[in-house]
Order: C-alpha cells, then structure tokens, then sequence
C-alpha cells in the first residue's frame, strides 16, 4: 500500500468526487472509510467500501503523510455531537484529498520457503534508517 501522489491533480478531485459520493450513497457520514478504487480509462472503479480502517497498522504512515491523526480522528467523529474538544478537532479535519506532506508506504515482505524462520538479520539497522517508521514480525 503507498502513499503518494499517482494522478493528474484533475484526476484526483475526479477520483475524491467519486469516492464522495459512494460513500454518501451508502450513509457513511463519519468515521474510518477503508476504500478501494481503480482509475481505468473509462473512469473510476469501485472495488470495495467498509466502515474499518485498513487491516495493516497503517495508522503511523497516514499519519506522517497527512498530519491527521487517524485514531484521534474517528473518536472525534463518534464524539463530535457532545465533546466539545472532540467537536473542535472533527471540524479542523479537511473533508477532501489533503495534499501529501510526505509519501508513503506499508511493505510486506514474505518469504515462500518453507521451513522455521530462525533469525532475522539488520532489523536493527532498519529501524534506525530516517526513512522508516516502524517494523513489526509476525
């Protein structure tokens, strides 16, 4: 999953205007959207819309990228209508595509040979890398 700019800026109000109204269609009005769509030369494609984040931690990368706290963010939408504080921070949020701050990416590296995974070497040297957030094996 990236981050980062991929389309004409024309293409992208096309694709937020798209998206907007999907969600509008099927009453999401506040809260985590996980929205996949595909950009084919006839127009945007809908592939999938759940109320859910996305299934990786994908909350630290949304976060450097856009400046939106994503945890914060969905309490305040589920608060709003009586937190002030809540109400305040929900209202400051851009309702469309913010411009990236920074690009991202979540990566998955999977091995297909079977067998025990008995150590993994650099992940310290990973971590310490400016460019990653954070590592996590599973």
């Amino acid at each position: 999953t990236e981050l980062r700019p991929i389309l004409p800026s024309s293409d992208e109000e096309v694709v937020a205007d798209f998206v907007g109204q999907a969600l509008s269609a099927m009453t999401f009005l506040d809260g985590p959207a996980h929205t996949e769509v595909v950009v084919t030369p006839d127009g945007p494609r809908l592939l999938e819309v759940n109320a859910r984040w996305h299934a990786t931690n994908f909350h630290p990368v949304t976060e450097r990228c856009l400046g939106t706290d994503a945890v914060k963010a969905s309490v305040a939408a589920a608060t709003s209508d009586f937190a002030p504080a809540a109400h305040e921070y929900w209202e400051r949020i851009p309702n469309r595509y913010q411009e990236l701050q920074v690009q991202g990416k979540v990566a998955h590296l999977v091995s297909y040979v079977e067998g025990t995974l008995e150590r993994v070497d650099l992940v310290d040297q990973v971590e310490d890398l400016d460019s990653v957030l954070c590592v996590e094996l599973s």
